[in-house]
């Protein structure tokens, strides 16, 4: 097993993972992702979480844990008391945003974005599925930009301006431009242009 810095990331067994979940009941589910599935084998979950362990920002979801323990794999992040954006916009919703939150919910959330793309600790990531959904919110209403499945490290040189890698995300967030198989940082402006409209238009 691979050893993860102390007092940065735990780990947990499975029986705390059972007993947290009350043995991974659906009715305490919060959401699903890019990760929500299984990792083909142990060496890209380990690749993950190094990558995932170096995002430290406010408005990005935390790893706290992990567990690896009986083929089981799980990846334990901060909770979010009020679920996702997404939740919060639908017109059925009993308290809709009012439009002050809304836009320091977008500002935060954009700060992540920023971090991800320019933050001086790491390469360029790329999230590659900024949505609503993908906009989980804390206790006190902070955003913080979540579902790091199909993020991938971006260009490596300042003579780079893209990857070329496979399409992947959500369609109607998707750039243009990455059905080419070209995938840079606008792909991800692209998809938060395209949730700020869906902010505005809900």
């Amino acid at each position: 097993m691979n050893p993860m810095p102390e007092g940065i990331c735990s780990r947990f067994t499975t029986e705390e993972i059972r007993n947290a979940t009350n043995n991974f009941d659906r009715d305490l589910l919060i959401g699903d992702g890019g990760f929500g599935t299984a990792f083909e084998g142990s060496k890209e979950f380990w690749t993950k979480i190094e990558m995932l362990l170096k995002l430290r920002h406010p408005h990005l979801l935390s790893l706290i844990g992990y567990c690896n323990d009986q083929r089981l794999m799980v990846l334990v992040y901060e909770y979010v008391a009020h679920g996702n954006l997404r939740d919060h916009l639908d017109r059925g919703h009993n308290s809709p945003l009012p439009w002050k939150q809304r836009l320091e919910i977008c500002i935060g959330a954009a700060r992540g974005i920023k971090y991800l793309h320019a933050g001086a600790e790491h390469s360029i990531i790329i999230h590659r599925d900024i949505k609503s959904t993908n906009i989980s919110l804390d206790e006190k209403w902070v955003p913080k930009v979540s579902d790091f499945g199909l993020s991938r490290l971006g260009p490596t040189s300042l003579s780079m301006s893209h990857v070329t890698t496979d399409v992947k995300g959500a369609f109607g967030y998707l750039d243009p431009y990455y059905f080419t198989n070209n995938l840079s940082v606008k792909s991800d402006v692209f998809s938060f242009g395209v949730l700020l409209f869906g902010v505005i238009m809900e």
